[in-house]
């Protein structure tokens, strides 16, 4: 391969890598912000989603996703796009993407999740409860499915990198990283679309909140036991 031609497919990959890090990882930045906004939206506002134990655990996971979005992905998207780095020129974003980062969200959910399980023990659990645990086992399935890709080439980085390579191979290696950080950033714009698409009972929901419609969770009622009363009549005996 001449010179030329090699320097022709550096540039090439390296523009495809440049596209899939700006424009490519936008869309699902828009759409995994709409999505993570109408969920937190619809747990708070739904009475029937905020009565379940594990309501705030899913919350703080829509709010820990979104700030993952917009301290990792939505820099990097508007370098790619407009060449305009904003850690560089806001000293407050950068403190604040590193105050939000990745430490505090892990340990925000580890508690959350503790908090969760224990409470989750003390309630009973209605037909509702079993579809979320249900939408929750699907965000699992789907975050096992788009971290493959990045745990493959995490694998092939440590295990090459005492290998000298070239600047077409790693033209190669900063596409597959690219890719594989898109990819992987799913499990952070998705939840609302496989919840959406798993259960239907969460689409009510959802309309019944867009329509700002209150439903209330049915509470148990205690209704008092009337004790009956044994009334004697005049002139009647009581025998013993």
């Amino acid at each position: 391969m001449s010179t030329t031609t090699l320097n022709y497919e550096i540039a090439r990959l390296q523009s495809i890598a440049n596209i899939f890090d700006g424009y490519v990882m936008f869309v699902p930045f828009i759409l995994g912000t709409v999505g993570n906004l109408l969920n937190i939206f619809v747990f708070i506002y739904l009475k029937e989603l905020r009565c379940m134990p594990n309501s705030i655990f899913l919350v703080s996971s829509f709010i820990g996703s979104q700030v993952l979005l917009c301290a990792s992905r939505f820099p990097r998207s508007i370098l790619a796009l407009a060449n305009i780095d904003l850690l560089a020129i806001s000293a407050i974003y950068c403190k604040l993407r590193w105050l939000l980062g990745r430490w505090v969200v892990l340990a925000l959910f580890s508690i959350l999740t503790w908090n969760n399980l224990r409470f989750s023990r003390l309630v009973r659990r209605n037909r509702f409860q079993e579809q979320v645990n249900q939408m929750m086992l699907a965000e699992f399935v789907i975050v096992l499915i788009t971290t493959i890709a990045t745990f493959v080439y995490n694998i092939y980085s440590q295990a090459t990198q005492s290998v000298i390579k070239s600047e077409l191979r790693l033209a190669q290696e900063d596409l597959w990283s690219t890719i594989s950080a898109v990819i992987n950033f799913t499990m952070h714009t998705g939840p609302f679309y496989v919840y959406v698409i798993v259960s239907r009972a969460y689409r009510q929901n959802v309309r019944t909140a867009i329509c700002l419609k209150k439903r209330h969770c049915i509470q148990p009622q205690h209704i008092p036991i009337q004790h009956e009363q044994i009334v004697h009549l005049p002139g009647t005996r009581t025998t013993h």
